[in-house]
């Protein structure tokens, strides 16, 4: 058993904790709004992700094995919206010229709905969970299990792993040097990593 859950949680740590769009908004929302606020999106992410984990060991994969035409359609729909929340972000971490204002306002609500709809949408999110059922989905003999085992174990580690992006995307926030052309930079590789998970 513990050898189990020490396995799970170095290929937690080698995918889920690497860089993706998931991660990458975190922590673009904790410069932008700090922590406390950010955990609001987190919120959203965890559940979807959860959610994503579920029907991924209840066999959903299979579906899209006999349906793969849908495929290449639900990635680009996929990008096209991940880059909508992207764009969002970074509108509302700019100021008005005339003062400090932001120009397009997130509320904890709307923070929670993009966090929501981020993992249905996320290649790596689904490349990951795929991955991870495929290692591990048939260590116990029954269903519900296996649910616990590694959903369980997702909900932990996305929780812990976004609250460290979104701090360290805090921390970012505070420092001098982390200008609009910084924000701008991260924007952009976010955006970058999105486009090259749809072409893969």
């Amino acid at each position: 058993m513990f050898m189990d859950l020490l396995t799970l949680w170095l290929f937690i740590l080698a995918t889920l904790a690497t860089p993706g769009p998931g991660n990458l908004l975190t922590m673009q929302f904790g410069v932008v709004l700090g922590v406390r606020k950010a955990m609001m999106f987190v919120l959203g992410t965890t559940t979807t992700y959860s959610l994503v984990s579920f029907v991924v060991g209840a066999g959903l994969p299979l579906f899209f094995e006999d349906h793969g035409a849908y495929l290449p359609i639900m990635k680009f729909v996929s990008a096209a919206v991940m880059l909508a929340l992207l764009a969002q972000g970074y509108w509302a971490s700019q100021s008005n010229p005339t003062g400090d204002m932001p120009r397009f306002r997130l509320t904890p609500a709307m923070l929670l709905i993009q966090g929501l709809m981020v993992p249905p949408l996320n290649p790596k999110a689904w490349a990951i969970l795929v991955l991870c059922w495929a290692e591990f989905g048939t260590l116990y003999d029954t269903a519900w299990k296996n649910q616990l085992f590694i959903t369980g174990n997702m909900l932990i580690a996305n929780v812990v792993i976004q609250f460290h992006y979104a701090s360290l995307g805090s921390y970012l926030g505070k420092k001098a040097a982390f200008g609009p052309k910084v924000q701008l930079g991260m924007t952009v590789a976010t955006a970058l990593a999105i486009i090259i998970l749809v072409l893969m």
